[in-house]
């Protein structure tokens, strides 16, 4: 065993356990499939397993395509003209002889793209197989660990794009509004996972490691980081999961029950594999500083609460206001991930009109705006509508606020008080309507910033030096 392979298989080998019981689930439920769509037909073993979730990167992340496993050729074909789906190539990776090219061919409809990745041994058998075929490729998957996927990932773009498979739209201004949400509701469904801090997703994985670790310990750190908490809410209400109890899960804990460690510790390292991938993109997105305001927003919620400052009907659910606080901008995540240039075109200008970065979305005429796409985000991970709504007009509050919309508004206001915002600078003004709502002054609030400040930002500095 070659060196690059060894060390290429230490680095990925923690979604090995897990991915066979997460292909099974997802196929069990056998979901419509809508929108393009590719199959990866993958059979059982470490290095397959590896590379399975590097094409899976490759195709989700940069191509926008839904992925489906299938652990067999006959699995696969199940999947052949199922939804309203449009199936744009196939990728076998086996250990295995095909022993026939009727399983391989059939695969190969409307001329899409199909993908052998074998052993170096294997690989003339399948040459002479996919030979006849109109867009068939083979891969010895020793070159992909050698080279880090680098060939693997350009070979698969220039298959995709002959085929007129290109990189989802980035820049949204040119396209009507009916028109975008379709875009962005088609994005959003081939993502499985959003990128995270390093250091955030090492320590989950940590603990996922010990034998002894409770579901508390482990819902304690993944309070703490904003894409995992989406996913495993997102993994945990879909068919194959929330089938065991008839609903979506109430709270972080409920889904790492419903789960199970093994699932858990796969949505960790999809998000470990996002971050890798996403950092070599060409966005400018400030990840670590995005984390440290989501996470501050939820800190000063919490402190809100457990010192009753604000005169709040009832005191809310700690899993409602928390994860609401902590998951209110993960719409900026989903833009500045996906949708660069327009992410791009409203930094500039927040930056250059020295406003904030709502101010700057709708001085641009309200393109696809990060609460739109962030209560999108919530409702297809399967949240409660309280929280979907509170995050979809956090920034436009109702007449009349509920107490949640006004805790959100308070803690996010403050964070900005205290220079924790993201991105950074801009004017963020207080809406009238919390503090009629509240019985609350500016002065009030101000106090409030000032006797928490210090804590939470010494908090904040602690956990972020764990995370980066």
């Amino acid at each position: 065993m070659s060196v690059q392979y060894s060390t290429f298989c230490r680095t990925w080998s923690s979604i090995v356990t897990v991915s066979a019981s997460h292909a099974s689930a997802t196929h069990q439920t056998h979901e419509p499939i809508e929108g393009d769509y590719a199959i990866i037909v993958c059979d059982k073993g470490k290095p397959q397993a590896v590379l399975r979730s590097l094409v899976s990167l490759v195709l989700n992340f940069k191509y926008g395509l839904r992925t489906v496993d299938a652990g067999s050729f006959a699995e696969a074909r199940q999947w052949l003209g199922e939804g309203t789906g449009s199936l744009r190539g196939v990728v076998l990776i086996q250990r295995r002889d095909s022993q026939t090219d009727i399983g391989i061919s059939a695969f190969n409809l409307r001329d899409n793209p199909l993908f052998a990745i074998v052993p170096k041994a294997l690989a003339p058998q399948y040459i002479e197989q996919v030979k006849r075929l109109s867009a068939g490729h083979v891969v010895a998957w020793e070159s992909v660990f050698r080279d880090s996927g680098k060939g693997l990932r350009n070979l698969l773009g220039k298959a995709l794009e002959k085929v007129g498979v290109t990189p989802p739209l980035q820049d949204l201004s040119t396209t009507q509004g009916a028109q975008r949400r379709r875009i962005v509701e088609t994005r959003l469904k081939g993502i499985d996972s959003l990128p995270t801090l390093p250091g955030a997703v090492s320590r989950i994985l940590e603990l996922l490691s010990d034998p002894d670790v409770t579901a508390e310990q482990l819902e304690r750190a993944i309070l703490l980081d904003p894409s995992i908490v989406q996913r495993l809410m997102s993994v945990a209400g879909s068919p194959a999961f929330a089938a065991r109890s008839g609903e979506p899960p109430a709270t972080l804990r409920d889904a790492i029950v419903r789960m199970g460690m093994r699932e858990v510790a796969a949505v960790a390292m999809q998000a470990k594999l996002a971050t890798s991938f996403a950092r070599s993109q060409d966005t400018l997105f400030d990840y670590q500083r995005f984390w440290a305001h989501s996470v501050a927003c939820a800190l000063v919620a919490h402190r809100l609460v457990t010192d009753r400052s604000l005169p709040l009907a009832a005191a809310p659910e700690f899993s409602d206001y928390w994860i609401v606080c902590l998951l209110h901008d993960i719409g900026k995540l989903v833009m500045g991930t996906f949708f660069w240039e327009h992410f791009a075109r409203v930094m500039g200008e927040s930056v250059t009109g020295e406003m904030s970065f709502r101010e700057a979305e709708r001085r641009l005429g309200d393109v696809a705006h990060h609460t739109e796409i962030g209560q999108l985000v919530l409702e297809r991970s399967h949240m409660k509508p309280l929280l979907t709504q509170t995050v979809g007009h956090h920034h436009d509050l109702p007449d009349i606020p509920e107490d949640l919309d006004c805790l959100l508004h308070v803690s996010n206001y403050i964070c900005h008080r205290l220079g924790m915002s993201y991105p950074v600078g801009g004017d963020v003004s207080f809406d009238d309507k919390v503090f009629q709502a509240m019985h609350l002054s500016q002065q009030d609030i101000d106090q409030l910033a000032d006797d928490i400040g210090g804590p939470v930002l010494a908090q904040v500095k602690e956990l972020l030096s764990d995370a980066a």
